[in-house]
Order: C-alpha cells, then sequence, then structure tokens
C-alpha cells in the first residue's frame, strides 16, 4: 500500500512538473511600457496603467496566452461578461469581443475608466519638460490599460510579455494646420501668374485596433478657382523623410466648375489589405507635412481674396468617420491688388488727361517690365498678364483721365510714360508707386480701399529759335533806322551856316 502511494505521488509530482515546463514563468517586475508622444507634447500629462489580467503563455505552442482577471477587477468583469455564452466561454471571450472594434472598444474602456477611481494602478509616470516619451516601470506580466490624464489623448492597452512595450498615444481629436506664403501666417498676397506655396500640418495616426478596410484619414483642400492646383509640386515629408507618391499616399485633383478639390489619401491598399504605409506606421505620432504650390490664375478678382481650405478627414476612435462640415479644417486666403492712376494737366486740380500711355516695371532700372491685358469684367483697365497670353495691351488713360491696373502682389513698382497727351510734354522720370496692405493693421491682408496717383503733365509756350523769319524783320528794320539816321547827318553838314 505504502509502495503504491509512493508511485501515485512520484507520478503526480511528474505530471505537475510537465505541466510547468509548458508555461513559461515571467519574472515579476522586470517589465516595462514606453508611451511615445512623437510630435505630441508629453508634458504635464500623467500616465497610470492598471492590470486587468495575469497573462501565461504555452512553452510548447508560443501562439497560445492563458488571460486570468486581477483581483482588483475580477468581479466587474464577472458581471460584464455574465451574457457571454457557448462551449469553453470567458471573461477572455467577452473583453476580446469588445476591443476587436474600435466602436466597443471606447465604451468598454470608458466603462472600465469609471472602476479605477479606488484602484492603485501598477504604475504612474508623468511627462516633463521637452520629454518625448514616458517610462512605465517594474511591472510584471500582464494585460493593462494606460489611461492618460486630460482630454488630448485616448486610453491605450497594451500586452506585456517580455522586456520593454512601447506604445503611441493616441490623439482623441486629430487636429490639421495650414499656412499660405512664406510668412507663416493664413494669408499671402500674390501678382498673377506666380506660384503661391501652401503647407498642411498633420499628425500620423495610431491605427492600432482599427478596422483598415473601412478606416479613413486622408487630408481634402479645396481651391476657389483663382488658384490652379500644381500636381508636379506636391511634397511630403515625416521629419526630414520624403514620402512616395502611389506607395505612402495618393493625389487625386478634382477641377469643378468654380473649384478644384485635391485629395491626399494615405490609406493604401486593395479591398481586404487596406493599411497605411510602413512609413507611416513607424513614425506614429509624428507631424506629415504637405507642402505645394497653386498658380494664382486670370479669374483671381480683387474684390474678394481666393480661398483654399485644408479638411482632415479620419476615422476616430470609436470607428466613426468624421468628415464634411465636422471635419477640422484650415482656411487660407491669398489676395491680388489694384491700383488706381489719374493724369491731369498742370496741376493735381487740372484737367483730366486722355490718352497718356505707359508701362509698368518691378525695378527702377526699367529692366523688369510687367506685362498686362484688357481686363474683362466686373473689372476695367488692365490686368497682369498669365505666362500663357502674349497679346499684351498698351496702357492707355481713358477720357476720365484713369488708368486702373489689377493682379499685383504688395510691393514697389515703377510707372514709365512712354507717350504724353497731345500738347504735353513726356514725363522724364519713372513714377514710384507701392502697392500695400493692411497687414500691419488687423494681419489679414485685405487691401484697405484701392490706392491712388495723381499724375501731372505740363505743357510749355515755343522755345526760342534761331534762323527764322522773325528775325530777318527785325535785321532789315534795323538797316533802315541806320540808313535813315546816316541820310540826316549828311543833310545836316551841307546846309549853310546862318
Amino acid at each position: 500500500m505504502r509502495k503504491g502511494m509512493k508511485k501515485l505521488s512520484a507520478l503526480f509530482l511528474a505530471i505537475i512538473m510537465m505541466m510547468s515546463m509548458c508555461l513559461t514563468v515571467f519574472a515579476a517586475g522586470s517589465y516595462s511600457i514606453t508611451v511615445s508622444g512623437g510630435d505630441n507634447s508629453l508634458k504635464d500629462i500623467t500616465f497610470n496603467a492598471y492590470k486587468l489580467f495575469d497573462i501565461t503563455v504555452n512553452t510548447t505552442s508560443q501562439d497560445k496566452y492563458g488571460y486570468t482577471p486581477t483581483a482588483d477587477f475580477k468581479d466587474w468583469l464577472d458581471t460584464e461578461a455574465a451574457g457571454v455564452t457557448g462551449e469553453g466561454a470567458s471573461v477572455y471571450d467577452y473583453v476580446n469581443t469588445q476591443m476587436s472594434q474600435a466602436a466597443t472598444a471606447q465604451t468598454f474602456l470608458a466603462a472600465l475608466e469609471s472602476q479605477t477611481t479606488d484602484k492603485t494602478p501598477a504604475a504612474t509616470a508623468t511627462g516633463t519638460e521637452g520629454a518625448a516619451t514616458v517610462t512605465l516601470g517594474n511591472l510584471d506580466a500582464g494585460y493593462y490599460v494606460i489611461y492618460p490624464s486630460g482630454d488630448a489623448y485616448s486610453p491605450m492597452v497594451v500586452n506585456v510579455t517580455d522586456g520593454n512595450k512601447t506604445v503611441y498615444v493616441k490623439v482623441s481629436e486629430p487636429g490639421i494646420d495650414k499656412e499660405v506664403g512664406n510668412n507663416g501666417k493664413e494669408w499671402a498676397d500674390a501678382q498673377i501668374g506666380t506660384k503661391v506655396p501652401f503647407k498642411v500640418t498633420v499628425k500620423v495616426p495610431n491605427t492600432e485596433g482599427m478596422d483598415m478596410e473601412n478606416y479613413v484619414f486622408q487630408v481634402v483642400d479645396s481651391m476657389s478657382d483663382g488658384l490652379t492646383f500644381n500636381a508636379d509640386d506636391v511634397q511630403i515629408k515625416i521629419g526630414d523623410t520624403e514620402l512616395t507618391l502611389n506607395t505612402d499616399y495618393t493625389v487625386s485633383p478634382v477641377v469643378n466648375a468654380n473649384s478644384t478639390t485635391v485629395t491626399f489619401n494615405f490609406v493604401m491598399g486593395q479591398e481586404g489589405s487596406k493599411s497605411l504605409s510602413q512609413n507611416l506606421l513607424d513614425n506614429v505620432g509624428k507631424n506629415m507635412t504637405i507642402t505645394y504650390t497653386a498658380t494664382l490664375n486670370e479669374k483671381a478678382v480683387v474684390e474678394d481674396q481666393e480661398t483654399n481650405k485644408a479638411s482632415l478627414e479620419y476615422t476616430n476612435q470609436s470607428g466613426t468617420t468624421v468628415g464634411g462640415d465636422d471635419a477640422p479644417s484650415e482656411e487660407t486666403k491669398v489676395y491680388t491688388y489694384q491700383y488706381d492712376f489719374l493724369k491731369k494737366a498742370e496741376t493735381a486740380t487740372g484737367d483730366n488727361l486722355e490718352g497718356a500711355e505707359f508701362e509698368v516695371y518691378s525695378d527702377a532700372q526699367g529692366n523688369q517690365k510687367i506685362n498686362f491685358v484688357a481686363a474683362t469684367a466686373p473689372q476695367r483697365g488692365y490686368r497682369v498678364a498669365t505666362a500663357e497670353e502674349t497679346d499684351y495691351a498698351t496702357l492707355t488713360t481713358g477720357t476720365d483721365g484713369k488708368l486702373h491696373i489689377y493682379g499685383l502682389a504688395a510691393g514697389t513698382y515703377y510707372l514709365k510714360e512712354t507717350k504724353a497727351p497731345d500738347g504735353y510734354n513726356l514725363l522724364k522720370d519713372m513714377v514710384q508707386f507701392t502697392v500695400a496692405n493692411d497687414s500691419a493693421t488687423d494681419d489679414t491682408g485685405a487691401q484697405i480701399e484701392p490706392m491712388l496717383s495723381t499724375v501731372i503733365n505740363k505743357s510749355g509756350t515755343l522755345l526760342p529759335g534761331t534762323g527764322g523769319t522773325g528775325s530777318i524783320v527785325f535785321a532789315v528794320a534795323g538797316g533802315l533806322v541806320i540808313l535813315a539816321g546816316g541820310i540826316l547827318l549828311i543833310r545836316s553838314r551841307k546846309r549853310p551856316e546862318a
């Protein structure tokens, strides 16, 4: 009997040893989680990590894991999972179902957070000034939920089974920033026919746990018909790394009657295999910049600015696509200006002069001429010609003495008179004039009012001349006077003395 008991004990011990050999024993307190903000600020953000499950792994089949609810959350999880049915159903199955879809995951994590108010985090850490990462250390193996303070970031979930794990913050509501020109502002001015640079900045999203087949992440840019999109000038970068067209993104411009819509799409692949490219996945949370240009064309008008609006359409953490009027957006404006001249006779209050002809230069030496064409309604006068236009007009004052020119950027220019009105003298020097905006007062770039310069021409009397008939008359008359004087002198000498 005793010998049989010994054999049974030895067999039981062997079974226990075999079972223990099939389970990986994780070293307690030897793991950590690094939270990366990418280009997002982690300053003063506190991250609390709660362990929801303990984890074991089968050494025979490394892809088999056992999840046991921790004491802090077991009762709540049991209650929540009460409706799960099926053979072998467990709390794990319930949580797996909830976390498999973005919409249900957010609901589950929000409910779970309400259970943490009286719980002590397994680890906690706060971001410091300039810190790009935060580390939660001394962790056991387990399934952790990390709650950041504030509303900027969403909860993160991570399995910790070895070494140091890195997770990336999820921005609750991603934003978009846009600037135009070279001044880093939301407005710029330009001359018709020139290229205007634009820059859009967004952050690379964290798509972990998202349904990529229905995931949306794209920038939609709508520009008014006074701007012509230049597809060849598109450049997209993450830091110093340039992304590749049709590998990391696509560009789809659509020209409409009164606008152009350009879509920069970042979800690549065919149905069944959609995802962000590896370049984007490797840079979650970092700033991605989209730069391109648009040419200010002949449809640009001075009565209103040309607008350019960029919207970020995306799938949020609840699995809902945010687009249309609800999408975060930034609008920029491009202005072009007019300048008027009034041609006057003799003084600033003199008669209006018709028929004076001019040229405009952008340099004082008169080397860089700006060409103009006749403006079309509702504008009068002349506008700056585009590169495609060659039928240039002669700038000529009308019956009201006025000359209207359109399509100039802010700056200093020079007006050269090439023909004066009949009866008036041609100006010797070019007239300097400045096209200005009100950026110094309200930083919008809008022109306060049409700018005007008065240009005066003067007439003159006939200049003195030589060799004309008038001088001959005076010479003959003078000769006759001298002759008469001589005759009188001779007669006086011949008169007898009394």
